[in-house]
């Protein structure tokens, strides 16, 4: 092959984006200093520009049909490269957009999710705490009411540390202040002497006990005027105006059968409706609410405790 025929190669080459790197640098270095080089350059172009133009059978044979084929194969390889991109970057923006849509819809969701499943493992673990006290107790009385005037919480001197080893359930993970609560609630429970009173307080801002049982956490209303008449009673029955509350307690449920000989509500029936403890909530929509049997589900309409211990 003489010089100039690997003159014609490299420039050709060149235009056609077909040289190595170190193939490009020689031709750069060839094109700054040589004037020939530049001119070779620049009827190469010429003759690409005209063979382009021209039906692949009107073009010279040989040296031409190979150029031809190079220029579309190069023309055709570039507009691949740009739709490639384009079509990349397009579906790169796309999917960022849904990924970002779907932050905007589903985050707050699954967030909200995350905290009512929490709030819901907090009411079955004391669910258990109950359980256990109550299989240590003679009469099977679940945990006494705290002694304190208008507090609807447990005594949880009765169940700390034997039963309740983990304070940080007492607080409802949906509120705004629940790691500031649980922070001051392992602090008080680390100081001598405990303030059982302050502890208590904290956990009855998420919280209710009910104390006593129920069919329905709307007749906590009517309880608490019971609670009114004796507020010193804390581990024995109320009554009021003829109707009788009896300590929350395993096997509570048959003081409550109304019709004995319907199954559907008897003692067993009944147990999964007796309330234990709720969500102190203002939230509209409601909260979740522990059973006499263990499960915990969500409900609307629980009633405003501030209300009713005012």
């Amino acid at each position: 092959m003489t010089e100039h025929d690997v003159q014609s190669r490299l420039v050709r080459g060149y235009l056609l984006e077909t040289l190595s790197p170190s193939e490009r640098v020689v031709v750069d270095r060839h094109l700054a200093e040589s004037a020939e080089w530049r001119e070779a350059l620049a009827h190469e172009r010429r003759m690409l520009d005209v063979l382009g133009s021209l039906p692949e059978e009107q073009a010279p044979l040989g040296l031409a049909k190979s150029t031809v084929a190079a220029v579309n194969e190069a023309a055709h390889a570039e507009a691949v490269k740009r739709t490639d991109r384009g079509l990349r970057l397009a579906t790169l923006l796309l999917t960022l957009c849904v990924i970002a849509m779907l932050s905007t819809l589903l985050l707050p969701q699954a967030r909200e999710a995350s905290r009512r499943a929490s709030d819901q493992n907090n009411l079955k673990q004391l669910g258990i705490v109950f359980k256990m006290y109550a299989s240590d107790d003679p009469g099977e009385k679940y945990p006494p009411m705290a002694p304190y005037n208008d507090v609807w919480m447990f005594d949880l001197r009765a169940v700390y540390p034997e039963y309740l080893t983990d304070l940080a359930v007492l607080v409802n993970p949906n509120r705004p202040d629940a790691e500031e609560l649980v922070k001051k609630l392992n602090a008080l429970v680390s100081q001598t002497p405990t303030d059982w009173e302050a502890i208590t307080r904290i956990a009855a801002q998420s919280y209710t006990y009910t104390g006593w049982g129920m069919l329905d956490v709307s007749e906590l209303e009517t309880l608490s005027n019971a609670r009114r008449v004796n507020p010193q009673q804390l581990d024995d029955h109320l009554e009021w105006n003829g109707k009788y509350y009896y300590r929350l307690k395993e096997g509570v449920a048959r003081f409550l059968v109304t019709d004995i000989n319907g199954p559907a509500a008897g003692p067993d029936f009944l147990q999964k409706s007796i309330p234990v403890m709720f969500n102190c909530t203002t939230n509209a929509e409601g909260g979740n609410v522990l059973y006499l049997d263990g499960h915990v589900s969500f409900e609307g309409n629980l009633p405003n405790i501030s209300l009713l211990i005012k």
